[in-house]
């Protein structure tokens, strides 16, 4: 019995440049799943990497044993690929019941829950919008004596945070690659706590409803090659080292902004906070993010009104007062 996994395809080598040539395929999804394995305290037998995670949110649901356990709770409150996600687990049968995360969460925000009918707790690591870490620490012991299972998505988190799956008790991880691991778009991995899940037997990709899409068994090697490259370089420094890295950024940058009179959502406390930066930018927003990516090649994410800041392990303090004084310039 196995998940669904794929080896990198080596025969796209001679059609791609990439950072490890003379690597194959099999070497590079072996590196990756070494590197991962160390990164987040488990073994390499229980990642799986995948083009897309995001059928991996509703295949975990459609292949979970049996159980009269149907309540999946959603800790979110800003994420709204999850909000699609509950949207559809609700088609597989399970009823869904959304709980904002306070300020420090605790299992007295499952008070009001039928607990012995909650079959598991879906969240992010590090909130994408406002940046917020989900103190997942605080509620994994009560979970686990209840007999609910957590699913985490970290593509926030993974390479920017230390994060230790068996001691936080997480049973299904998923994360993209393109973020905070320095891959491409379409990498990713999947992890699955031995036993958790009764999965089929299967060679090829999976397909039938809208919602599954077709996950490819080949990937082209150069979209991996970079990613090795970046876990390497991570385990070389230490993730303890990137983590406060980022965090210094973070801080230098919400302390500048506040000083220039932006609002700022990201918690200023480092324990509540990953390497996201958003701040208030109204009506003028993609104004803002246009003029900045045209004449000074910063690029951010805008989320409505708001601008969202990434800061990166390669990213300087320099890069963060660069950014500063280019937004005391504003003008809208």
């Amino acid at each position: 019995m196995h998940l669904i996994d794929f080896t990198i395809d080596s025969r796209y080598t001679n059609k791609w440049r990439h950072p490890d040539r003379e690597a194959t395929g099999e070497e590079i999804t072996t590196a990756i799943k070494r590197g991962l394995a160390k990164l987040l305290n488990i073994s390499p037998g229980n990642i799986y990497l995948v083009g897309n995670i995001k059928p991996w949110y509703f295949l975990t649901y459609l292949f979970s044993k049996p159980s009269d356990r149907y309540i999946s709770v959603i800790l979110e409150n800003e994420n709204l690929e999850l909000i699609s996600f509950s949207r559809v687990i609700r088609r597989l049968g399970y009823t869904t019941q959304y709980i904002n995360i306070p300020t420090r969460l605790d299992e007295t925000v499952f008070k009001k829950l039928p607990i012995d009918r909650v079959h598991s707790i879906t969240t992010t690591l590090i909130q994408p919008i406002t940046g917020r870490r989900v103190q997942i620490e605080n509620i994994s012991k009560y979970l686990s004596s209840n007999g609910i299972s957590l699913y985490i998505d970290g593509s926030y988190a993974t390479g920017a945070w230390n994060i230790d799956i068996p001691k936080y008790g997480i049973d299904i991880y998923l994360s993209e690659g393109c973020y905070w691991l320095g891959g491409t778009r379409d990498t990713g991995f999947i992890y699955i706590r031995d036993g958790l899940l009764d999965l089929p037997n299967v060679e090829t990709p999976l397909v039938g409803d809208s919602f599954i899409e077709t996950i490819s068994l080949q990937q082209p090697i150069n979209k991996y090659a970079s990613l090795k490259k970046e876990i390497e370089e991570i385990l070389k420094i230490g993730l303890e080292k990137v983590k406060d890295h980022i965090l210094n950024l973070t801080g230098v940058l919400i302390d500048g902004l506040n000083r220039i009179g932006y609002e700022v959502y990201t918690p200023l406390e480092r324990e509540y906070r990953g390497g996201i930066v958003t701040i208030e930018a109204g009506e003028k927003a993609k104004e803002i993010s246009r003029w900045l990516r045209d004449r000074h090649s910063i690029y951010l994410d805008k989320i409505g009104s708001k601008l969202r800041i990434s800061l990166k392990r390669w990213h300087t303090e320099a890069d963060v007062n660069r950014f500063l004084e280019t937004m005391k310039k504003l003008s809208f």
